[in-house]
């Protein structure tokens, strides 16, 4: 199945650098969509913003073991603009709540769970220790988003997840085209182990495209739709199969800051397993995973 965390990395939590601080507001300058211009983000030092992030999750497997699983989250977090040079921002956000809801049926057995964190929890200090961890991002003027991993030295590494916006000015009904970061898909592999790494695959050639405009809680906002799909195919690998990922953002062109970013993720994976000292034929084991998520303002 899809690694939630990057693809919720990948897809939604980097928007959260583009929240606007403070409530939403906007000057009476209106920006003409029908009129090229270059589009991009602004992020001042000591901007601060919070959000919520939403994510709703299926899994539904087949072959060798059927089951299915469901989840519903909400995060509450807050980000904070911590650096900014020469056109590049370093942001940091933390969660500070986190709750959801799991249930499933997985060959006969049904369970659930929840779970409510936050980071002022007394009785669960690790639990608060956990979520005060800050999730670090860089982020260009110009749309291209990085992770941050610190080593023990105090040195970053940066790897890019996706540039957001083209190089060239862009009008309504313009389209343009980026790449996101491998993310891993397989099987649960905690469910079944097997001795392979999981199959990888890139969502190259992410299109996006301006569709539109709309009023947005009072104010002006662009509309983004993107939408990708990648081949799980890889040699050498026993996991085939396709996702799909459908998005839609709502972008304010005068302060430049995304207001809102959902996206879709559809997965249909099958992995053989082979068990060579047994003999016996090969199982198929399939995985459907459906993520929902979307982030808003509070």
């Amino acid at each position: 199945m899809i690694d939630y965390k990057k693809a919720l990395v990948v897809a939604s939590l980097a928007a959260l650098a583009f929240m606007p601080s403070a409530a939403i507001s906007q000057d009476k300058e209106k920006i003409d969509i029908n009129k090229p211009r270059v589009l991009e983000f602004d992020y001042r030092k000591g901007e601060t913003a919070r959000y919520n992030l939403s994510a709703k999750i299926k899994v539904n497997m087949h072959g060798g073991m059927s089951g299915y699983s469901e989840g519903i989250f909400n995060a509450y977090a807050r980000s904070v603009v911590i650096n900014e040079d020469n056109g590049l921002s370093e942001l940091e956000a933390r969660i500070e709540r986190l709750s959801g809801k799991s249930y499933g049926d997985l060959a006969g057995s049904k369970g659930s769970s929840e779970l409510n964190w936050n980071v002022r929890d007394k009785e669960n200090p690790i639990i608060g220790e956990v979520l005060k961890t800050p999730i670090n991002f860089a982020v260009k003027k110009t749309g291209e988003i990085s992770s941050i991993d610190k080593d023990y030295s105090g040195d970053s590494r940066y790897e890019q997840i996706i540039d957001f916006f083209p190089d060239n000015p862009v009008k309504l009904g313009d389209t343009w085209k980026s790449d996101i970061t491998e993310i891993k898909n397989s099987v649960p592999l905690e469910v079944f182990p097997v001795s392979e790494e999981p199959a990888k695959t890139s969502f190259n050639d992410v299109t996006f495209k301006l569709s539109g405009e709309t009023k947005y809680r009072g104010i002006q906002a662009f509309i983004i739709d993107f939408n990708a799909k990648a081949k799980l195919d890889e040699e050498g690998n026993s996991t085939t199969g396709e996702v799909k990922m459908n998005g839609k953002m709502f972008y304010d062109p005068i302060k430049k800051k995304i207001l809102e970013i959902n996206i879709k993720v559809d997965s249909k994976s099958v992995m053989t397993v082979n068990d060579d000292e047994e003999k016996r034929k090969p199982i198929k084991l399939g995985a459907d995973l459906s993520l929902e998520s979307s982030l808003k303002i509070e």
